[in-house]
């Protein structure tokens, strides 16, 4: 029997990786699908590749506090988070490695992440509104614009790259306005911002001329939209953009001024009532929800909530410390700064969501330990050939 393809396996990975969240019960498709992939990966690889990384390694300890947090609080579920965490980094890493990066299979597979979406938002879309933002097949609005921003983001590096046909670019160019159609129609904040933060990127690197138009057009929408919602009283019969600047400006205002049961302002105010009674400062509770069972919704805090405060927060500062120095070091390619959007636009959309919830969240930050192990190779064989 012919073995399948490093490539296509991982395509394939990457691909039910959308679905992460889907299952019934114990039932999911990370236990179902995606775990048996990754270890069928792990089995047939003969000798896997363990790179002279520090953040490699860290990342890797990372996740066996994770296990062993999962253990001493007896959240088997975490536990087994943890392993799945550690898998992820391992095989992800060695094929990365492997293949220079990833293939246009693999590119490929996360620009299909918008589809279901999509087809959704053809047959259902019922208008923009407060009261029922569109969540596609998932069942928040932020969760979907997670995986828009990949797919958009996908499209995007590939339009890039000049590599497809008239056809293809022009299918794709449909697609990106479609998923630019969702993220605004989510009315996701975190949506809006990571959108917003490719599109600086990408004009950036296509023309300094477009780049400063677009800023000097959005500060002047920013400026054009506070001042609208500063006279809207809400109704149902708001136009889009005012729905649009009563979300941005207003929605946040309120929860700051007046945090209602279950919003953000409130989670983190629980969390900090748990800071408060000395639960964190060394190992965490074991799990990314608060005592009450909720979310934090929020990702930098859901690593404290884990595995405590010193290791959560040198964490933290690990994978922002990587992302700071490779956008630094690719201002001179352009390739290279794309690539590093994609990465930076998923964890501003997951950031107010949540981190460890998405396990998709350990691919990414596989593909961060790769872009830095291989800037390191780089320099060290300018080095000796210089």
């Amino acid at each position: 029997m012919q073995k399948i393809k490093p490539s296509w396996l991982i395509a394939w990975v990457i691909f039910f990786f959308q679905f992460e969240l889907f299952g019934i019960g114990p039932v999911t498709m990370i236990r179902v699908v995606i775990l048996p992939l990754l270890l069928y990966y792990l089995l047939r690889e003969k000798k896997m590749r363990v790179i002279k990384s520090s953040p490699f390694i860290f990342c890797l300890f990372f996740c066996l506090v994770e296990m062993i947090a999962g253990i001493l609080n007896n959240n088997i579920a975490f536990l087994i988070a943890g392993i799945m965490n550690f898998l992820t980094i391992v095989v992800f890493v060695d094929y990365l490695v492997k293949s220079d990066g990833f293939s246009s299979a693999d590119w490929f597979a996360f620009t299909t992440y918008d589809w279901a979406c999509i087809l959704y938002f053809i047959f259902t879309y019922e208008g923009l509104n407060l009261s029922n933002r569109f969540k596609g097949i998932y069942w928040d609005p932020n969760v979907m614009c997670v995986y828009i921003i990949i797919a958009l983001t996908a499209k995007i590096i590939l339009l890039n790259e000049g590599r497809l046909s008239a056809r293809i670019k022009i299918m794709y160019q449909i697609f990106i306005l479609m998923d630019v159609l969702l993220i605004f129609s989510s009315i996701s904040r975190a949506g809006m911002l990571a959108f917003g933060t490719v599109v600086l990127i990408w004009t950036y690197v296509k023309s300094k001329k477009i780049f400063l138009l677009f800023v000097t057009s959005l500060c002047v929408l920013m400026g054009y939209m506070y001042n609208l919602s500063q006279k809207i009283v809400w109704s149902m019969d708001l136009s889009p953009i005012e729905v649009l600047s009563y979300r941005i400006f207003v929605s946040s205002e309120l929860e700051m001024e007046d945090p209602v049961d279950g919003s953000r302002s409130d989670r983190m105010q629980r969390f900090w009532d748990v800071v408060e009674q000395g639960d964190l400062f060394i190992i965490g509770n074991g799990t990314n929800y608060l005592p009450d069972g909720g979310y934090v919704h929020n990702g930098v805090l859901e690593f404290f909530l884990t595995v405590g405060i010193p290791l959560g927060g040198i964490f933290i500062l690990v994978f922002v410390y990587l992302i700071g120095k490779g956008f630094i070091n690719s201002f001179c390619g352009n390739r290279r700064l794309l690539i590093y959007s994609f990465i930076l636009s998923y964890f501003l959309v997951t950031v107010f969501y949540s981190y460890l919830s998405f396990k998709s969240f350990w691919v990414f930050i596989a593909y961060l330990i790769y872009l830095n192990y291989k800037n390191g190779d780089m320099k060290i064989r300018r080095a000796l050939t210089a």
